[in-house]
């Protein structure tokens, strides 16, 4: 079971994001920091913007503002024209759970099962296997034939035959 729910880890990525605050605990490259991705993947190496890969956001950052080597690649502008955004102030970062761009104060399974799932519009047939006087049992059963009996009757019609 763990194992599983480690290999799910890449998803639940998506969901957090961090409020930078004064950048002390904030990994340049490691971190979720930006709406960009985690800069190790959108970059590629450390050694492209000559940032060791331990410096923290609170290392990057004086009071002349921020300190960065002129750049040629696209996804470097990119990066360094959302930086000049921040701006470092006192307390701790924080992790934080969203949803859709979001923030959420608490983790909800509902919302999260919504934005991953594949969403697919709603059958015609629906309505009438899942209704609220439905025995749950019956309704399996029924979604089973309904289900069964489309596909054969897309299996004639697609043969001619019907």
């Amino acid at each position: 079971m763990f194992k599983k729910i480690l290999s799910l880890r890449h998803k639940a990525l998506s969901f957090i994001r961090i409020e930078v605050r004064n950048g002390d605990s904030i990994f340049f490259w490691w971190d979720l920091w930006t709406p960009l991705d985690i800069l190790r993947k959108f970059l590629g190496s450390e050694t492209s913007l000559s940032i060791p890969s331990s410096a923290t956001l609170a290392d990057l950052s004086s009071d002349n503002g921020w300190t960065f080597p002129n750049t040629r690649s696209e996804n470097k502008v990119l990066l360094l024209s959302y930086i000049p955004t921040l701006h470092l102030t006192t307390g701790s970062d924080q992790a934080v759970w969203s949803v859709n761009g979001s923030k959420c104060e608490n983790f909800c399974t509902k919302q999260v099962f919504n934005a991953i799932r594949k969403s697919m519009p709603q059958k015609h047939r629906a309505p009438l296997v899942w209704h609220k006087a439905s025995v749950p049992r019956h309704s399996t059963t029924t979604f089973g034939v309904a289900i069964n009996a489309s596909e054969v009757s897309l299996a004639f019609s697609a043969s001619g035959v019907g």
